[in-house]
C-alpha cells in the first residue's frame, strides 16, 4: 500500500496544502520549523488513530483554525483506492471516516493502513529501557495482525487487574481478590487460562521432583566439614600475640 495523494487544512502550522505523491520515495526538505514533523504526524494519524508523538487532538489544531482538517488517499497492491478522512474541532469532537463510511473505535483501523515512524526521538529504543522496545514491537505488530492487537488489549487488561488484586491483598482485602479472579479478560480469556494452568503444572513438576534430591551440602554438612581435621595434617594454630610491654 502507498499513499497517492492528501489535502490537509488548519493542521498546526500547515494552514492548507494538496500533495500528490510519485510512487517511489518522497522526500521533504524544508528549514527548521516549517512543518515536515507535521506533515508526517498529519499523515500518520489515519493509522494509528492518534498522533505518534502522543499530543493531544486539540494541540493538532491550528491557532488561528477553528478545526482542522485532513484527507488522505491511499493505493493497496490490488490497485484499488481507498480514502481516510477525519477531523478535529476545540470542543473536543472528532470525526473519522474510512470511504466515507464513519469508524467508532480506533481498534477498527487496526491492519488497514500499517506505517513504521523513525524520528530523533526513536534513538531511545537502542539506548533506552527494554520497555520501550517492547512497546515499538507491539505497535508494529499490532498495525500487521488485528488478532495480536485484541489479544495485547486482553493481557494488558488482565495485568491491571493483577496489579489490582496483589494490592488489594496486601492491604488486606482477601475477599475481594478471591472474588475478583473471575473476571474474564476478553476473548483470549480460555488461552491466558490454559497457559497459565500449564505454567503452574510446570512449577509444581520442578518442585516435586527437586525435593527428592537432597541438597549436596546442608548447612549443618558444611559446618560439620569446616570442624573436621585430616589425621595426617596438623591443625593449624593461631600465632601468638606478643606481650605488650608497658613503662
Amino acid at each position: 500500500m502507498r499513499l497517492t495523494e492528501a489535502s490537509l487544512s488548519g493542521f498546526r502550522n500547515l494552514a492548507e496544502a494538496r500533495l500528490a505523491f510519485s510512487p517511489g520515495v518522497n522526500v521533504f526538505t524544508g528549514a527548521n520549523g516549517q512543518g515536515k514533523t507535521n506533515l508526517l504526524e498529519a499523515l500518520n494519524y489515519p493509522a494509528l488513530g492518534r498522533s505518534f508523538r502522543g499530543a493531544r487532538d486539540e494541540e493538532l489544531i491550528g491557532f488561528d483554525a477553528a478545526a482542522a482538517h485532513v484527507a488522505v488517499e491511499a493505493e493497496t497492491e490490488s490497485g484499488a483506492r481507498e480514502q481516510y478522512e477525519y477531523g478535529l474541532e476545540r470542543g473536543g469532537g472528532r470525526r473519522l471516516r474510512v470511504d466515507g463510511e464513519p469508524v467508532p473505535r480506533k481498534a477498527d483501523l487496526v491492519g488497514r493502513l500499517a506505517t513504521v515512524v523513525y524520528d530523533p526521538q526513536t534513538v531511545t529504543l537502542v539506548r533506552g529501557a527494554p520497555d520501550g522496545r517492547r512497546r515499538y514491537l507491539d505497535q508494529g505488530l499490532c498495525g500487521l495482525d488485528p488478532a495480536y492487537f485484541v489479544e495485547l488489549q486482553a493481557y494488558n487488561r488482565a495485568l491491571r487487574q493483577k496489579t489490582s488484586l496483589l494490592r488489594d491483598a496486601a492491604a488486606g482485602g482477601r475477599a475481594r481478590a478471591a472474588t475478583g479472579c473471575a473476571t474474564t479478560c476478553g476473548p483470549g480469556a480460555p488461552r491466558w487460562r490454559a497457559t497459565r494452568r500449564r505454567w503452574c503444572a510446570t512449577a509444581r513438576a520442578t518442585r516435586a521432583s527437586s525435593a527428592r534430591w537432597p541438597r549436596t551440602c546442608s548447612r549443618a554438612s558444611r559446618g560439620a566439614n569446616r570442624r573436621w581435621k585430616s589425621p595426617t595434617r596438623p591443625a593449624s594454630r593461631s600465632p601468638k600475640k606478643r606481650p605488650r610491654w608497658r613503662i
